[in-house]
């Protein structure tokens, strides 16, 4: 199994530290408002580091049971105290592509948006999208190239999405 296959799996987010004494893990989510954890029923994880003890090829799990709000905790199936949460932390979380649900048919996935070329309405080249995170109101892009720029994902700011082209046009903040 590699996290290298892009079409396969999907990183949603990471566990450094554990929560409690029954196993349970704290979970950083990338985006938070629309997880897919509440519906599927296994995740790979692949190690952060080499402190973890997982494989470093990735090793899949059930889900137990999740809950999500200001405090994300998870809980794995056979992971029933601290001692083996502790072991293989710190680690990155993974979800099937195959079992992500998705409400229409050209709705994407931001990490399918990885990668792609980042121009401004003008033409001018800006870098390619490296990232996404959430800062609680909405996404935003991360773009690198010369510069590193965070760039909202609204319509005010995403001006065209070209697939085809793997291109993203945006309309650059104005600084005052």
């Amino acid at each position: 199994m590699s996290k290298k296959d892009n079409n396969k799996l999907i990183e949603i987010g990471y566990v450094k530290k554990p929560h409690g004494i029954r196993g349970d893990f704290s979970l950083f989510l990338f985006n938070a408002q629309d997880s897919s954890l509440g519906y599927v029923e296994r995740i790979v994880l692949f190690p952060f580091d080499s402190k973890s003890t997982l494989p470093k090829d990735g090793q899949e799990f059930e889900i137990e049971k999740v809950k999500l709000g200001p405090k994300n905790i998870l809980k794995l199936k056979d992971i029933d105290n601290r001692n083996p949460a502790e072991e293989i932390i710190p680690f990155k979380v993974y979800v099937y592509r195959s079992d992500l649900k998705t409400s229409s048919e050209d709705e994407v996935f931001l990490n399918d948006l990885i990668g792609y070329a980042v121009q401004s309405i003008e033409g001018k080249d800006l870098g390619h999208v490296n990232s996404f995170y959430d800062n609680g109101a909405q996404d935003i892009m991360v773009v690198k190239g010369r510069e590193t720029l965070d760039v909202l994902m609204i319509d005010q700011f995403i001006k065209e999405i070209d697939h085809a082209n793997k291109m993203i046009i945006i309309k650059l903040m104005e600084m005052l």
